[in-house]
C-alpha cells in the first residue's frame, strides 16, 4: 500500500495579501498573517487571480502587522510607565513640599524654645494692699535673654499693670521687658476677694504661674 500524501495549495489572504501554502482541506483556514478566519475556496482563488494579474504577493505584510502591534503595545507599556512616572513626581512635589512645611515648623519650635530657656523669671516679693487695692509683685530675671511681657493674669483674669518700674532705681519701664539680672516692680489693682495667682506670659510663649500669699 502506497502511504496517502496530502498536497500543498498555495493561497492567498484577501485581506492582507499574505501568501501561504496549507494542506487543510476544510472550508474555513486561518491566515497565518492576519490571524483572520477565511474560506480556503476564496484564498485558493484569490491567489489564483492575484497571480494571473501578475500581481505580487505581499508575503511580509502579516509580519508587518504583527511588528506594528507589538510597536503599539510597547509604545502603550512606555505610556503606562511616563504616567506612572509623573504621578509619583507629583506625589514627591507633594510630600517634599509638606516636609519642608514640617521642617521649617520644627525649627521654628526649637528657636522658640532656645528663647524661652534664655529667660528665668521668679517672682521674688508680693505685697498686697488692701487700703490701696493694689497688688505688688517683684520679679527677677535670672535668665541671658530679655523677657518680654505680653499678657498677665490674676487668677484666671486678664489684666495689665497700672505700672512697672525699675526694683531698686524705681525708673518707670514702658516697653514691658525684664532684662537679664533685672528686678522690676509690678503694681497691678487688686480685685475684690482673695488672690491666690498670678501669671505671666512672655513673647516666645513661656508661662510663669506662682502661688500668691505664700
Amino acid at each position: 500500500m502506497k502511504p496517502m500524501t496530502i498536497e500543498l495549495f498555495p493561497v492567498q489572504c484577501p485581506k492582507c495579501d499574505h501568501v501561504w501554502h496549507t494542506r487543510s482541506t476544510c472550508d474555513l483556514i486561518t491566515c497565518s498573517g492576519c490571524g483572520r478566519k477565511i474560506s480556503r475556496e476564496q484564498a485558493l482563488r484569490y491567489y489564483a487571480v492575484s497571480h494571473a494579474r501578475g500581481k505580487t504577493p505581499k508575503r511580509g505584510r502579516g509580519r508587518l502587522r504583527r511588528d506594528q502591534r507589538g510597536v503599539s503595545e510597547a509604545l502603550s507599556a512606555i505610556m503606562i510607565l511616563v504616567i506612572i512616572g509623573a504621578a509619583a513626581f507629583g506625589y514627591y512635589e507633594i510630600t517634599r513640599g509638606t516636609t519642608e512645611s514640617q521642617q521649617a515648623g520644627l525649627i521654628d519650635m526649637l528657636a522658640a524654645s532656645e528663647h524661652r530657656s534664655a529667660q528665668l523669671l521668679t517672682l521674688v516679693y508680693q505685697a498686697e494692699n488692701r487700703a490701696a487695692g493694689t497688688l505688688k509683685a517683684y520679679v527677677y530675671n535670672y535668665g541671658t535673654e530679655d523677657a518680654e511681657l505680653v499678657r498677665t493674669f490674676i487668677d484666671n483674669a486678664a489684666t495689665q499693670p497700672r505700672h512697672i518700674r525699675d526694683g531698686l532705681s524705681g525708673d518707670a519701664i514702658t516697653d514691658s521687658i525684664v532684662e537679664p539680672k533685672q528686678l522690676v516692680e509690678m503694681t497691678f489693682d487688686l480685685p475684690q476677694g482673695e488672690v491666690n495667682y498670678l501669671t505671666l506670659e512672655t513673647r516666645w510663649g513661656a508661662w510663669y504661674v506662682w502661688r500668691l500669699g505664700t
